[in-house]
């Protein structure tokens, strides 16, 4: 008995090595039968019983068995090969049966699933508790690339083949997929070829030399971004500004290309006391933000050149709309916007949104762009086609200077823009612009413009006896240049709330019945400059609020 135990051992150990695989279970219909324990190790259980055939050799246990397939009609393989794809998050298959007839079974799950049965394989179903990510079936030779899973993450293949109603073993074999560096299609950072953004990782790390990513390249968004996925939120991280990662603080002079993505859950809380703050640090004044939409915005900062977008910006901005947003100063010098903190020398934003909270301690606080001044030698800072909701809330002595679109502005031109909102604080407030004076030559202006909001309040409570309050602009000065209104319209039932001596630049432009806002006409007839085709439209069954055409669009 102990020489036949010995045989059989042997026998099991030789075919054991004739399929190799990383992970497998050999549980097909059996031509030898080996007891996985037995009650001493020199004989096999008593209660065994033997039966001889003369395609195979069959040993019956009453104890549980592992079983391998020995027959002649086993189907085999002759050539396997699973790997990552050549693109992002996936996986190709490449299997060859050695026999035409034979068929081939395959399931892909999570690396950490338990080894499925030949049953299990073939049904292709959710087994134990564990989930099936694809399956597929061939006869003889299977060729696929399958895309769709996630990046640089372990998977198992398992593979069991099927030939004249007999099964081969059920072989795994592990593989992990390429992510978008790994794979070469991430771009190269040219205006041709820029960078394809399409997680938080790689938004992290825009400017920062890694992965050749420069302050000066060129991104594009292929995605939505959830950056709570990436741990950012009131249990999580604060969001450290592109450009200020490491301490440095490096202008962004590149493009960003949203391509109509959003970008959800910015949660920025900072007690510093330090300046430029937004999901970009700085901008410089040959960079591009364009087509991108953020949403769920919550800044929360003890500084100043705030906002949600741009901290402090130089450069051109398109096409950008900030919804259900939260933006707070809790203290420091001012300079705080839903969009960008604060315009110097130059800079551009057009067509662009906003609806938010805004609430700040000092001055120059904008719906959409706190302060704004265009320098001797640079090109006027212009704000057009903008919109914004919400509401611009001044909570200490020093919050003046507080517009529904811009807080206050030198040598800025403003035109076309809507306001629906309730504009608060201690004085110069506006419900389109805080405060304007002119740059030298350059005439600060604002023209063709809406208030249609609730009203606007100005409480005096820094002591100064001329408040400056407007439903158009709040206050202006002529030290340092010109300044104009023109063409501005402001609904005769928005309320102007004060404490204090009018100031003699203060502007509400020309009254109307808010009724009058409603109908596309008036625009037609008043404001010919605003363009009802590709840029504003009305609401549905002529809702008084109006809103941006690009909000609706995915790029322009």
């Amino acid at each position: 008995m102990k020489k036949i135990y010995i045989t059989l051992l042997s026998v099991l150990i030789a075919l054991s090595g004739l399929v190799g695989c990383d992970r497998q279970e050999t549980t097909t219909t059996a031509n030898i039968t080996v007891p996985s324990s037995t009650t001493n190790s020199t004989t096999l259980t008593s209660a065994a019983s033997t039966s001889w055939t003369s395609s195979n050799t069959y040993i019956s246990s009453t104890t549980s068995v592992t079983t391998i397939n020995t027959t002649a009609l086993a189907p085999r393989i002759e050539n396997l090969a699973i790997r990552p794809g050549t693109t992002a998050g996936s996986i190709t298959i490449s299997i060859s049966a050695l026999d035409n007839d034979s068929m081939i079974y395959y399931v892909i799950t999570t690396y950490d699933a338990l080894t499925p049965t030949i049953s299990e394989i073939l049904s292709g179903e959710d087994y134990r508790g564990m989930e099936v990510l694809e399956k597929g079936e061939a006869t003889y030779r299977v060729y696929r690339t399958i895309e769709g899973f996630d990046e640089s993450v372990r998977y198992m293949a398992h593979i069991v083949l099927k030939r004249a109603g007999e099964y081969s073993e059920v072989i795994s074999r592990r593989v992990m997929t390429k992510n978008q560096f790994e794979a070469g299609t991430y771009g190269t950072g040219t205006y041709e070829d820029p960078y394809q953004i399409h997680s938080v990782w790689q938004l992290e790390l825009i400017a920062t030399d890694e992965y050749g990513y420069t302050a000066d390249s060129h991104y594009v968004l292929v995605d939505d971004i959830d950056l709570a996925e990436g741990g950012y939120g009131p249990d999580g991280n604060s969001w450290v500004p592109i450009g200020k990662q490491n301490g440095l603080n490096r202008k962004f002079s590149g493009i960003f290309d949203g391509a109509g993505h959003t970008i959800s859950n910015l949660w920025i809380e900072a007690n510093q006391g330090t300046e430029k703050w937004g999901l970009f640090q700085e901008t410089a004044i040959d960079s591009v933000i364009k087509n991108l939409h953020l949403t769920n915005v919550n800044v929360r900062v003890n500084g100043f050149r705030i906002a949600a977008l741009v901290g402090y910006s130089k450069g051109h901005i398109n096409n950008v709309s900030v919804t259900n947003a939260h933006i707070e100063q809790t203290a420091g010098e001012g300079q705080v916007g839903a969009i960008v903190g604060a315009f110097y020398d130059t800079g551009v934003l057009y067509k662009a949104s906003s609806d938010a909270v805004v609430i700040a301690t000092g001055r120059r606080v904008g719906g959409l762009v706190g302060a704004a001044t265009t320098n001797a030698g640079f090109n006027t800072v212009w704000i057009a086609e903008v919109e914004f909701t919400g509401s611009v809330t001044g909570i200490e002595a020093t919050s003046r200077q507080y517009g529904g679109i811009l807080g206050a502005g030198t040598g800025v031109q403003v035109s076309r823009a809507y306001v629906n909102a309730e504009i608060s604080g201690v004085r110069q407030i506006g419900g389109i612009v805080g405060y304007m004076e002119g740059s030298g030559a350059i005439v600060g202006s604002v023209k063709d413009c809406v208030y249609d909001g609730d009203g606007i309040s100005a409480n005096g409570i820094d002591g100064n006896t001329t408040v400056g309050i407007g439903l158009i602009l709040g206050d202006a000065s002529i030290t340092k240049g010109p300044y104009e209104v023109m063409n501005c319209y402001s609904a005769n039932t928005a309320s102007i709330d004060t404490v204090g001596s009018p100031s003699s630049k203060q502007t509400s432009g020309t009254s109307v019945e808010p009724e009058q806002l409603t109908l596309l006409s008036f625009y037609q007839a008043f404001l010919p400059t605003w363009i009802f085709v590709n840029t504003w439209t009305f609401n549905a069954n002529d809702d008084p609020s109006i809103i941006l055409y690009h909000s609706l669009e995915g790029q322009s």
